[in-house]
């Protein structure tokens, strides 16, 4: 036997054998010792296998410490463990994250480190792996070495040996934190959605133009009356739009997948329930979405069931139809009463114009007759304030911009209220220190308000009271005060001082009249100059102050052209050929005696038909019209007058809204004159428009 080897590792050369054998004997053994050579060769061979071996156990040591470097160097934890599924060795990742030393979670211990919520659920799932020998796949929550727990996805995959047994597990924890956030923020936000969308009742859909599929919720598909299990497509959701609105919601699909669109749309259309036929308003809106090739690939949107909303929208726009035709009724009531209320003022005013203009009349007379043309003149005032306030309602006041000297319309204004003042033996007290009381404004809407102001000073004060009137420059604005000793208010009216038809209290307007739109059409007419009017009082007894500031304007518009110029009386051409067509009686005989009184030709034509006899068999200078006749309109008339004949026209009527002047003077009247007509007014307008006749004719 060969000492210091085993057996099997002694070359066969070396071996003892035996080496004779008598037969049919006992046995006899003969023992041959190597050589010294063959022992020496053994030796060399032997010590070439332990090399060889040893190199083999560093190059597996390498290995290993690559293997080793590879694993912690993963982003991912690496775990492996026994067939019987006990944990054997973990990455150095999974030790810093839990902060454990690897005997801690050696074993069945590494449970220790999965969440509470989720630690029956993953060693449950991970029983079942090992004994049915599957792959492993689950996400559950680690605590980290803060007590923090993170989300991870396990997953681990089972090693056979070469008889097909599993010998081993090898396993990764990737961090999906992150990404389970973003899931769960998606998901609620998604929730929010769905439940904002169920509580407004907001529905979702998705479009494929590609295939012509669409995915409808059930919302929408209330919204569109089909069943909840219904398949939806294209055709079938064009066929649940009202027939008449088809091609609008075909078309605002199209339009936004065209290219250049800004790929949104809104749109309101009907639609009838297949199944239900119920009409339903809805709002729809829409995003196209692009793939790669920017061709549309899907149309996502929204619908909402604004049925209610619609049908509230078509009552408001039903009452809004039905309060303006209210509105234009009032309106063309108005204009009817106004024309009904001076037609008959027209002949008194025109009668005692003209007798005032007769010197030979009593003291007594004139007093008299003074008393019936202030009271038709003040008829006529509160008509034009009913006109007026309609007008600034519905804004339809034009302001005609000139130079206005304030002064001036002050001094007028008291002239016209002179007669008052003396009746009431009121001293008028005048402190007019404005430097330069000149600006832009329309002096006869100017003058509308500081005449309101003063009337309404002399109605409130008492016999033998004081009022004054002052102007001063203040501030870019020209100021003029109106102050008397009257009845005065208490401030706490103030705010309703200048609401129409208030004066004040109801025994205000008991004890002395009125409609209480005076001031409102004055504030009114105020604010369109850029100014305002403002109101003070100590308190009942104690007198009023109103003060109207206008602002002070430099820059001159270009001149508009003048209607019949208003000023002192000048002497009228006589001896006109005058076409009056008028029906109503007292107005024709009136008007006949006050042109024949000025020394002019009058021919009166009650109808149309008789006018545009006249007009074509005889020559006239003038032409004045009222414009409701018996079998027309003045207008038509006046256009067939003017083709026969080139002569100008004076409407008159007891229409004064602005526009009817406008539709007179469209007509080919020169100038419109409201009823009931001031004598010298009339005159000056019949004046003016002779000479601009001379004029033409020279």
């Amino acid at each position: 036997m060969v000492r210091g080897a085993a057996m099997d590792q002694v070359p066969d050369a070396t071996r003892l054998k035996p080496i004779s054998a008598r037969p049919n004997g006992p046995e006899t053994i003969v023992i041959a010792c190597p050589s010294p050579a063959d022992l020496h060769a053994a030796n060399l061979q032997l010590r070439a296998q332990i090399a060889e071996h040893a190199q083999v156990a560093e190059q597996l040591r390498e290995s290993e410490a690559y293997l080793k470097q590879l694993i912690d160097s993963l982003p991912q934890m690496v775990w492996t463990c026994a067939a019987d599924g006990c944990c054997d060795f973990l990455s150095r990742q999974v030790l810093e994250f839990v902060g454990m030393q690897a005997g801690d979670l050696i074993g069945d211990q590494w449970t220790r480190m999965i969440h509470p919520e989720d630690r029956a659920r993953v060693v449950a799932l991970w029983q079942k792996v090992t004994t049915d020998q599957v792959s492993y796949d689950v996400e559950f929550r680690i605590r980290r070495h803060d007590g923090h727990y993170r989300w991870f996805q396990a997953r681990a995959l089972p090693i056979h040996n070469e008889a097909g047994k599993i010998f081993r597990w090898f396993g990764t924890c990737t961090d999906v934190h992150d990404r389970r956030l973003l899931e769960q923020s998606r998901a609620d936000s998604e929730d929010r959605l769905r439940l904002a969308a169920d509580a407004s009742d907001l529905g979702t859909y998705d479009y494929n133009p590609q295939t012509g599929t669409m995915i409808w919720s059930e919302a929408s598909k209330r919204h569109f009356g089909v069943r909840p299990e219904s398949h939806i497509d294209y055709n079938s959701f064009l066929a649940a739009v009202h027939p008449e609105d088809r091609a609008q919601a075909h078309a605002a699909i199209q339009k936004a997948m065209n290219p250049g669109s800004d790929r949104h749309f809104t749109t309101e259309y009907r639609t009838r329930g297949p199944h239900d036929r119920q009409e339903r308003w809805i709002l729809v809106t829409g995003r196209v979405l692009l793939n790669e090739s920017q061709h549309p690939c899907r149309v996502i949107g929204t619908t909402m069931d604004i049925t209610a909303r619609k049908q509230t929208e078509f009552e408001l726009q039903r009452a809004k139809k039905a309060a303006e035709e209210a509105n234009r009724a009032k309106d063309e009531f108005l204009a009817t009463l106004s024309h009904e209320l001076r037609t008959p003022l027209n002949p008194i005013l025109l009668m005692v114009s003209c007798l005032l203009r007769d010197s030979t009349l009593s003291p007594e007379v004139r007093d008299s007759l003074g008393i019936i043309q202030r009271n038709t003149e003040l008829e006529a005032r509160l008509i034009d304030d009913l006109l007026d306030l309609t007008r600034i309602v519905h804004g339809k006041i034009e302001l005609r911009a000139r130079p206005v000297d304030l002064h001036n319309l002050i001094q007028m204004t008291c002239q016209i209220c002179r007669n008052e003042l003396e009746g009431k033996l009121l001293k008028l007290q005048m402190e007019l220190h404005a430097p330069d009381p000149n600006t832009i404004g329309d002096g006869a809407r100017l003058q509308q308000i500081l005449w309101n102001l003063l009337k309404n000073a002399i109605k409130f004060t008492p016999n033998g009271g004081t009022i004054t009137m002052r102007s001063r420059q203040e501030e870019g604005f020209l100021a003029i005060e109106i102050v008397d000793t009257g009845i005065g208010f208490d401030p706490a009216v103030i705010p309703t001082l200048f609401a129409p038809f208030e004066q004040g209290n109801a025994e205000v307007t008991r004890r002395f009249g009125g409609l209480g739109l005076g001031l409102t059409i004055s504030q009114r007419l105020a604010e369109l100059h850029g100014g305002s009017i403002n109101a003070h009082s100590a308190g009942p007894g104690r007198g009023a102050t109103f003060q109207l500031r206008v602002p002070i304007r430099r820059s001159f518009p270009p001149r508009q052209p003048e209607a019949a110029p208003l000023g002192t009386t000048g002497a009228a051409h006589g001896g006109q050929r005058i076409l009056l067509v008028e029906d109503h009686p007292d107005t024709v005989r009136v008007m006949r005696l006050v042109l024949q009184t000025m020394h002019h030709h009058v021919t009166v034509a009650t109808t149309v038909a008789a006018a545009l006899h006249l007009a074509e068999t005889q020559p006239f200078d003038v032409v004045i019209s009222d414009l409701g006749l018996p079998d027309g309109d003045g207008r038509e008339m006046m256009r067939q007058i003017r083709r026969i004949q080139s002569i100008p026209g004076v409407a008159l009527s007891g229409f004064g809204m602005q526009e009817d002047v406008r539709r007179s003077l469209e007509a080919g009247f020169s100038t419109h004159l409201t009823k009931p007509l001031n004598i010298d007014l009339l005159e000056k307008t019949l004046d003016h428009l002779i000479n601009e006749r001379k004029v033409e004719n020279a």
